[in-house]
């Protein structure tokens, strides 16, 4: 055994950088460690890597690691044993440092006021640091300064300040490594005062005499603008404003007046009950079924004109309403007198719209006539028995309903499942600059009602089945609708011809199919994919074609898909499961190494029996059929040479030399009929006939066992093809050397010195073994050295050397090896 080198420990950090982030995934590579020891591959050494932080802690093993370092800088050292106990080792060393946190400060219940964030006088405030973060995933300390002495710990606190004033909030953190440790972030904070409120309210209120309020003693102490709101007809809306306002009240009732004080961030309101006072109450004026407020009477018009009853029977005296239950009982008289205006809103000439010769009808009911879309005003006024009068102003709306004309869809109402469908609703309206006005509303019929939209709008069912459409027209008061029923059904109209399920494809195969659809959508693509990859368009839709290279796959099975996508979004899917199948060259490199020892064996071995029995050969070996047995029959078939290489068979079972022909075997001649000759197969040992026609070489079948094989030349092909004894025969050159094919197991010679042989049973070419080619050159002379290509054991590639190189080095992957000789 020769002696054993050590093994040359070589790493690499990936990545490649002098300095790395704490928490970074670092791989720790020794693959490029080299061994000249043949049997030192890299599963069979042992790697050890150690660091010299934490007292020089093993970090792992194998030839790669991945890891991830405290911080410090580390020497990290490798340690690598070869099976016979060699070491060998390397260091590196790479700085690994902290990443500074980021403070980061939000207030997620604040309010700001002028871009400022600000917070009352008492207000709790809240403050969090959960968007602050350390790159390393460190734990983080959290400390809070609220700028009025006081402080906080936390990643979430609470504070409020007592005085007013502008305040710093800061936040330090720290992730407790060695450096860059610590941020912090400030915000500013406005504490406000709360305004005060006060109503000043001198004297009595009086029914219909101006009253003067005023909000003297209201103020903030922070010195903001204020801004004052009144609510003086109790009905929530501030819609006075000033720090004095006047406002004349109509009836005696109690009512609760408001005033708020804002100072821009925060308000404070103030309320006060009043009663006004009157001596004598003011009828109150009502219609049935309608109250001031309310959105106008509708009057529906047809061809431009309508009509409505006005009943005022409900209006009340408070004078006459004894038990102030809001309406005149049985006991209780109805003393108040009506008088009605019918066009108030054509008098432009009257100041107060409310003149004695405009109200030209009388009673507490009314029939009103209106011409013409739009709005319309009717005065009531109620008049009591001491000559009191209240009016109320009536709001007519004159309006032609709308109509719709059409209800479409651009599909013809035969639809598919998640196509999107445009719906169109045509209407018309009489009223003057409501045409374009009008809203739209859709009910689907599958749960989906849209509601304020346009004439037109799309949707998709998901559900196949019959639906109605349901589309109504407003204009703000008046509709009209219209209805349509659509059919829903799934889209299966993708079909595949070409191929089947299951079919065994190869070469270049031609995919067919159709798509049958309903005539009004359209086809936007066919495509076609393999094993989920890119998709393809393919041709002649609806009818399409797609011609697929199966070559481009490996041999096995697959899934063609298919997708046909029609227009406003329907697709379908089909998949097809098949098989390809196309000739590939199999790759038997891994065996190079055992099988070149063995044909290193069987050539020593031939070449012995060679000069034992090879030389005392007679002219009946030419009858021998150089053919291989067939599968299942004859002598084992010989071990296969490497891909590339041909093979000589193994020298412990040569092709066996055929004694010469016996008188009975000899060729058969007839005097008439072809010539016949008798063939002793070396496959099954028996013997058959063939014809010969007087061709060279004779190919022939073994009519027994299957074999295929041929022959040179037969005795009586020239004077001097006369079988002898085998020790009269005279010496000639060198026999041919027997090749088998390591694709075919064909048996055929060589009979010259080459570095490739070509099978004549299966047409494959290849390249000798080194053996094979030595075997040739002790019997035919040797060639002139030459360059020679070999294949790479580890990476297939190929290259050239001399054919006197034994130590060669793989320019691809570096890989070392020798040549037997």
């Amino acid at each position: 055994r020769e002696d054993r080198s050590a093994p040359v420990a070589k790493m690499t950090i990936w990545p490649i950088k002098e300095v790395h982030n704490k928490g970074d995934i670092l791989r720790l590579d020794a693959s490029q460690t080299e061994d000249l020891n043949s049997f030192d591959t890299m599963e069979a050494m042992n790697f050890t890597w150690s660091t010299n932080i934490s007292g020089g802690k093993v970090l792992g093993y194998g030839s790669e690691l991945n890891v991830s370092l405290d911080e410090g800088y580390h020497n990290i050292t490798l340690v690598v044993i070869d099976t016979d106990g060699l070491t060998s080792m390397t260091w590196d060393a790479t700085l690994i440092t902290n990443q500074p946190p980021e403070a980061v400060i939000t207030t997620p219940d604040m309010r700001f006021r002028n871009s400022e964030r600000t917070v009352n006088v008492t207000e709790t405030a809240s403050f969090s640091a959960y968007l602050s973060s350390d790159p390393n995933h460190d734990e983080l300390e959290y400390k809070w300064d609220f700028d009025d002495g006081q402080t906080g710990t936390g990643k979430n606190t609470t504070h409020s300040w007592s005085n007013f004033g502008k305040f710093n909030v800061t936040l330090d953190i720290d992730d407790g490594s060695m450096i860059d440790s610590k941020a912090n972030a400030t915000i500013s904070i406005t504490v406000n005062t709360i305004p005060t409120a006060v109503i000043e309210a001198p004297g009595d209120v009086l029914v219909d005499e101006p009253f003067l309020f005023s909000a003297n003693g209201s103020g903030d102490e922070d010195g903001d603008g204020l801004i004052f709101r009144w609510d003086l007809d109790g009905d929530g809306t501030f819609d006075q404003t000033g720090f004095n306002t006047t406002y004349t009240f109509r009836e005696e009732v109690e009512i609760t007046i408001k005033l708020r004080v804002e100072d821009g961030f925060a308000f404070t309101e103030a309320e006060m009950g009043i009663s006004p006072k009157f001596p004598n109450e003011h009828p109150v004026p009502k219609i049935v079924g309608w109250k001031v407020g309310d959105n106008p009477i509708i009057v529906t018009l047809d061809d431009d004109e309508g009509e409505i009853e006005l009943d005022a029977s409900v209006s009340v005296d408070p004078d006459d309403d004894i038990n102030n239950n809001g309406i005149i009982d049985e006991g209780e008289k109805n003393n108040l007198t009506f008088s009605w205006y019918l066009d108030a809103g054509k008098d432009v000439s009257d100041e107060d719209i409310i003149k004695d010769y405009d109200f030209t009808k009388k009673g507490d009911t009314v029939r009103v006539t209106i011409e013409g879309d739009g709005t319309h005003l009717v005065i009531l006024n109620a008049t009591d028995e001491r000559g009191i009068s209240s009016y109320m102003i009536i709001e007519l709306y004159g309006d032609n309903p709308p109509v719709v004309t059409n209800l479409k869809t651009n599909m013809e109402q035969r639809l598919y499942v998640n196509s999107t469908v445009l719906f169109t609703a045509t209407a018309d309206d009489d009223d003057t600059g409501q045409r374009n006005k009008l809203k739209y509303n859709w009910d689907f019929g599958d749960g989906t009602i849209v509601n304020d939209t346009t004439s037109s709008y799309s949707h998709k069912f998901d559900e196949p089945g019959t639906y109605e459409i349901l589309s109504w027209v407003t204009d703000g008061y008046l509709w009209a609708s219209s209805q349509i029923s659509v059919t829903v059904t799934e889209f299966e109209g993708l079909s595949v011809r070409i191929p089947r399920e299951g079919a065994t494809l190869s070469g270049s195969v031609l995919l067919k199919g159709s798509v049958d659809h309903f005539i009004h959508y359209e086809i936007d693509s066919v495509e076609v994919r393999v094993d989920s990859g890119e998709w393809e368009k393919a041709d002649n839709w609806p009818d399409w074609e797609f011609r697929l290279a199966t070559w481009n796959y490996l041999d096995g099975e697959h899934t063609i898909e298919v997708r046909v996508e029609i227009e406003t979004g329907v697709e379908q899917t089909k998949e097809i499961k098949v098989i390809f199948s196309n000739t590939v060259e199999t790759d038997n490199s891994g065996l190079i190494t055992g099988v070149v020892l063995f044909i290193v064996v069987a050539i020593i071995l031939s070449v012995v029996l060679y000069f034992l029995f090879g030389r005392k050969s007679n002219k009946a070996r030419d009858l021998m059929m150089t053919m291989p047995p067939p599968p299942g029959m004859g002598p084992p078939a010989p071990r296969m040479a490497p891909p590339g290489m041909m093979q000589t068979p193994p020298a412990s079972a040569p092709p066996a030399a055929q004694a010469p022909p016996k008188e009975d075997e000899k060729p058969i001649e007839k005097a008439e009929g072809p010539k016949m000759i008798r063939v002793k197969c070396p496959a099954c040992k028996k013997v058959f006939k063939v014809e010969d026609k007087g061709e060279r070489p004779i190919e022939m079948i073994c009519t027994h066992c299957g074999a295929h094989g041929s022959i040179s030349h037969v005795p009586g092909d020239n004077e001097e093809d006369t079988p002898l004894e085998d020790d009269k025969v005279e010496e000639k050159g060198p026999d041919p050397l027997s090749i088998v094919c390591p694709s075919c197991s064909g048996l055929f010679e060589l009979d010259e010195v080459t570095n490739e042989a070509k099978c004549p049973f299966c047409n494959v070419s290849g390249e000798l073994d080194d053996g094979t080619i030595s075997e040739l050159e002790e019997r035919f002379g040797k060639k002139a050295e030459e360059d020679i290509t070999v294949k790479c054991p580890s990476c297939l590639g190929k290259f050239s050397i001399k054919s006197s190189d034994s130590d060669i080095i793989c320019p691809f992957c570096a890989a070392t090896g020798n040549v037997p000789k």
